[in-house]
């Protein structure tokens, strides 16, 4: 092929990208071409290649940063709760009576997960009231109200229905915005537990269950024998 030949050889941008990529140092001691070379913005402006790169190194910069503060923040968070966890676990084994364990239930949940409102009902054939927010009823009389939540194996996070809210919290319902409900079980359903917040998004369908689960597993544990003292 002549030398006229292969200057009239209309070279398409794909050809040009390929050759790109089989030679990534091609710009290499060519700063002058690099500098001259644009991109076209959305705007219609433009901006050279390297003004480019520093702009995207810079964004992945960003992106990057505001993970790990994200990742920083979730281990925060789960550190918190899992303090929060063992406290109440320590406190409901040194509980030596029935009054001293349901209570200590309720003030860990009130003041150490800061919630606005909780409700803990267990299922047995004798109903009475333990205290104002631990209650025993028939599986049959609960039924009508929540049995959607109690024949869940998951937890269940977010917004209740009203008739479901209102029969767990009773008179605190009004105060809730968002709940997590844990079902209790050994070889059987045992009970429920309510956890109320007035934070919309304290309780989300998205948020993980690992320590939710965990105390459904200790009050599965130690419930049984605390009904019978």
């Amino acid at each position: 092929m002549s030398e006229q030949n292969e200057n009239n050889i209309m070279l398409s941008p794909e050809h040009v990208a390929e050759y790109l990529e089989q030679h990534p140092d091609f710009f290499q001691n060519r700063d002058q071409l690099l500098q001259k070379m644009a991109i076209r913005q959305d705007d219609s402006s433009s901006i050279s290649l390297v003004e480019r790169q520093v702009r995207v190194l810079r964004e992945k910069n960003l992106r990057s940063r505001l993970k790990l503060n994200e990742l920083f923040e979730i281990a925060e968070k789960n550190n918190a709760t899992f303090e929060k966890c063992r406290t109440l676990l320590l406190g409901l084994l040194a509980s030596n009576d029935r009054d001293t364990f349901f209570n200590e239930i309720e003030n860990c949940l009130t003041m150490d997960f800061d919630c606005s409102a909780y409700s803990l009902i267990l299922f047995d054939s004798k109903p009475e009231e333990i205290n104002h927010c631990t209650i025993v009823v028939t599986e049959d009389s609960a039924q009508e109200h929540i049995g959607a939540l109690m024949r869940s194996k998951k937890p269940t996070l977010g917004s209740l229905r009203p008739a479901e809210q209102d029969y767990l919290f009773r008179q605190a319902s009004i105060k809730v915005r968002s709940a997590a409900v844990l079902t209790i079980r050994t070889d059987k359903l045992i009970a429920l537990l309510a956890i109320g917040s007035n934070k919309l998004d304290y309780f989300k369908p998205s948020h993980g269950t690992v320590f939710i689960d965990f105390l459904a597993d200790i009050l599965a544990l130690l419930l049984p024998k605390n009904l019978k003292s």
